[in-house]
């Protein structure tokens, strides 16, 4: 498909899986500007306004569900409303840790606003510090982990560019664990040296709970900005006025809402990538210390010491041990902790070598200070599911509905 623009610029609305290369002029794509002879890829389920200049001629390559159509009007105008609005915070919020956080709902912008204002920095010449505060999305880093990104190059959706640090939840959703959250959040933005911050965050909104914990988020952090995306109700709009300057922009009028299926999918897709790419590794229970679900379960499993000085285990402990991690903890997705107090590397709890050694497939090779082992199981079909299911009780809380938290 081969489409080229006259004197005039145009909008197009398109829809992945897509290949677009530039044959001449240049497409922006999400605050992104691509010029001759790039490549650009749209991912299945990715949708995105865009604007090409006038004397341009691009070929497209499209799937089984693609979709490359003009733009509507309204889609056309919201695309310049949410560009000005990402050039102007890019031009106040350019002093060193200057904060931007971005609230809204399931499928309602976050990601793309984030990136498109992390683009424009990088046009700029800054490098933003964009975190990926969705455990269950894992555009940038893994399910069950909060994840950042030094944003140095222009890209679209940063799921294929990689993450700098990682922070382990152990869950794909925050309910009952916002304050770890939040924890992780503040650690990551430590990290920043230096660099304005870009946050994006989970899609729990609605109902008491959700506005309380992303209350908790803004009052916390306490961000330069909050740009609330979508018609979300004004209460949330009040809570945060005074602790952080609000800016509101309405979502996209068209865009692509992923199936459950789909969602599952990608959840999935980089912890499979990482273990194909893995191996067995071994861990003694009494050199390294295995953190399940909040309690160092290897803790007491060495006592005492034999005349040649060298540790001695209890047999009661030992069979304790080995019931605590097998088959409760097998198949759970575990993160391997690094001297520094970082997450190094992630894996899979495969199961005991003999009964002094758990054993964890994982693709990172490095030294391991500590192993935190997560809600989180690698299904027989490859999916990722909590142990923790709908209804029961997670934390102080329990889970009511489809976004509804309630305790």
């Amino acid at each position: 498909m081969i489409i080229e623009t006259g004197e005039t610029i145009k909008y197009y609305w398109l829809k992945g899986p897509m290949s677009l290369i530039i044959e001449k002029g240049s497409v922006e794509i999400n605050g992104a500007f691509f010029q001759n002879g790039e490549h650009i890829v749209i991912h299945s389920s990715r949708s995105y306004t865009a604007k090409v200049f006038p004397r341009t001629k691009l070929t497209a390559t499209l799937g089984n569900e693609s979709v490359f159509t003009e733009a509507s009007p309204e889609e056309a105008i919201v695309y310049e409303e949410w560009t000005k609005k990402a050039d102007t915070l890019t031009e106040s919020c350019s002093g060193n840790q200057c904060t931007i956080l971005l609230l809204g709902d399931v499928d309602s912008g976050k990601t793309s606003f984030a990136t498109m204002i992390s683009n424009i920095y990088v046009r700029k010449g800054r490098i933003p510090y964009l975190i990926d505060a969705d455990p269950g999305q894992n555009t940038i880093g893994l399910p069950g982990f909060l994840s950042s990104l030094k944003f140095k190059l222009k890209s679209i959706w940063p799921k294929d560019v990689g993450w700098d640090k990682l922070y382990f939840l152990g869950k794909l959703s925050p309910a009952g664990v916002e304050n770890e959250v939040i924890a992780g959040i503040l650690k990551l933005a430590k990290s920043a040296q230096n660099s304005p911050i870009v946050i994006d965050t989970d899609g729990w909104i609605f109902g008491p709970a959700g506005e309380a914990y992303k209350y908790k988020i803004v009052n916390s952090l306490m961000p330069d900005y909050t740009v609330i995306i979508g018609y979300i109700g004004e209460r949330l709009k009040k809570l945060v006025v005074g602790e952080s300057e609000v800016i509101s922009l309405r979502p996209p009028p068209r865009r692509a809402m992923r199936s459950r299926e789909e969602r599952r999918l990608l959840k999935s897709d980089k912890m499979i990538k990482l273990l194909e790419k893995g191996n067995a590794r071994s861990f003694g229970l009494c050199d390294t210390p295995i953190i399940a679900e909040g309690k160092i379960i290897n803790y007491s499993i060495c006592l005492g010491k034999n005349a040649k000085g060298i540790q001695e285990r209890s047999d009661e402990l030992k069979v304790s041990i080995e019931e605590s991690i097998s088959p409760i903890s097998i198949s759970k997705i575990c993160a391997l902790m690094g001297p520094d107090g970082w997450v190094k590397g992630a894996g899979v709890v495969i199961g005991m070598k003999g009964s002094d050694e758990l054993l964890v497939k994982t693709d990172y090779g490095g030294e391991v200070k500590a192993i935190q082992i997560g809600y989180i199981r690698l299904n027989d079909d490859l999916t990722l599911v909590e142990d923790r299911q709908r209804g029961e009780k997670i934390g102080n809380r329990a889970k009511a509905g489809r976004r509804l938290y309630v305790d």
